[in-house]
C-alpha cells in the first residue's frame, strides 16, 4: 500500500472518529428543472456557468464579512442543498435574497428550478448533508413544489415571526419588512421567493429591469411553444400567470418612459403543444398529472389538454398578495 493510501485512510478515520452534532439551521433544496435535456442541448462551458450560478448564489451582502456566512452549499446532479446557520445574523433574508439572484439570472438562460426552504436540524460539511431539516426539505420539493418556484416552509415563517431566527432580536421589525418584499403567495397557500418582483430593487436602473422583464417574457414564450406534455405546460403556463401578474401592476407612465407597454411585456398563455423535442424535460415522474388524472389516464390530444389546462387555474397564483407575517 503507498504512502498516500496510508495517509488518505488515516484521514478518513479520523474524520469518522471525530463527533458531529447538528446545528439549527435555514435548508434550501434546489431541483434544476429540465437537467438532462440541458445537459444534451448546452455546451459544457454553457453548463459550467449554470452550475456555476447554482452553486455560488449568495446574497450582495454577503461578501461583505465571509468569515460570518456560515453557508454550505453542495451540489449532486441536478440537485443543490444550501445549508445556512440560524446564528448568522438575519440568516433568513439572506438567504432569500441568494435565491432571488440565482432564480432571476437562471430565468433569463432558460433555465428553470424548483425548490423548499425550511429550517431545523441538519449537519453540512463540504462533502455531506444529513438531518431531519434536509429530509424536509427535499419531500417539500418532492410533494409540494410542483412549479418553478422555491417555497417557504410554513414552520420557517413561523419560527422567524417569533424572534427566534438569529441572536439580535432589534433588527426583526426592518428584517420583516424586507422578507415580505421578498415572497408571495399562491392559490394553493404556499408562499413562494417573488424573484421577478424584488430583482426591481436589485437592479441599478429601471431602464434595465424593463430589459430584465423582455427577456424574461421572451424565454416564457420560447418554453411554451417547446411545451409538448402535460407537466412541463403546466409548469410554464405557472410561470407566465407570475409573469404576467408582475407585469399588471407596474405603472404604465412609468414603462414607457422605458419604452415599453405593459401588452409588450405580457408572456403568452396559450401552450402550443407541438410533440417535438421540448425545452424543459421532467425530471421525476409527474406527480400532478397522475393526482389529476390518474396514474393509468390514455393519451390526450391537444384539444383534450387546452381543457384540462383549463382546470388547472386553481393551483396557479391568486390575485391578492397577503402577508405571511
Amino acid at each position: 500500500m503507498s504512502e498516500k493510501r496510508r495517509a488518505r485512510r488515516a484521514a478518513a478515520a479520523a474524520t469518522a472518529a471525530t463527533p458531529v452534532d447538528y446545528t439549527d439551521s435555514i435548508v434550501t433544496f434546489i431541483d434544476i428543472l429540465g437537467f438532462r435535456e440541458l445537459v444534451r442541448a448546452r455546451s459544457a462551458n454553457d453548463m459550467a456557468k449554470i452550475t456555476r450560478i447554482v452553486r455560488e448564489a449568495v446574497s450582495p451582502y454577503d461578501d461583505e464579512d465571509n468569515e460570518d456566512v456560515d453557508l454550505q452549499v453542495l451540489a449532486f446532479s441536478d440537485s443543490v442543498i444550501r445549508v445556512r446557520r440560524t446564528s448568522f445574523l438575519s440568516a433568513f433574508f439572506h438567504e432569500l435574497l441568494a435565491i432571488v439572484h440565482m432564480q432571476a439570472q437562471l430565468a433569463v438562460q432558460g433555465v428553470l428550478v424548483r425548490g423548499a426552504m425550511t429550517v431545523g436540524d441538519v449537519f453540512a460539511n463540504q462533502s455531506n448533508a444529513f438531518g431531519p431539516a434536509f429530509v424536509e426539505a427535499y419531500e417539500l420539493e418532492s410533494r409540494s413544489a410542483l412549479y418553478p418556484r422555491v417555497i417557504i416552509d410554513k414552520n420557517l415563517l413561523t419560527k422567524f415571526d417569533s424572534d427566534s431566527l438569529g441572536p439580535n432580536h432589534n433588527l426583526m421589525t426592518w428584517e420583516s419588512a424586507y422578507v415580505q418584499q421578498l415572497l408571495d403567495v399562491a392559490d394553493d397557500g404556499f408562499w413562494f421567493v417573488d424573484y421577478l418582483r424584488s430583482y426591481d430593487t436589485e437592479l441599478d436602473h429601471t431602464e434595465r429591469y424593463v430589459d430584465y422583464l423582455r427577456a424574461h417574457k421572451d424565454r416564457i414564450d420560447d418554453a411554451s411553444s417547446r411545451a409538448n406534455t402535460p407537466g412541463v405546460a403546466a409548469k410554464i403556463h405557472w410561470l407566465s400567470s407570475y409573469h404576467n401578474r408582475v407585469i399588471s401592476e407596474l405603472d404604465p407612465k412609468q414603462l414607457a418612459a422605458h419604452g415599453a407597454t405593459p401588452q409588450e411585456l405580457m408572456a403568452s398563455t396559450t401552450n402550443q403543444f407541438r410533440f417535438s423535442r421540448p425545452m424543459l424535460e421532467e425530471v421525476n415522474e409527474d406527480r400532478y398529472w397522475q393526482r389529476t388524472t390518474g396514474p393509468k389516464a390514455s393519451p390526450v390530444g391537444p384539444r383534450q389538454l387546452q381543457r384540462r389546462m383549463a382546470r388547472l387555474g386553481r393551483y396557479f397564483l391568486g390575485p391578492k398578495k397577503r402577508s405571511p407575517l
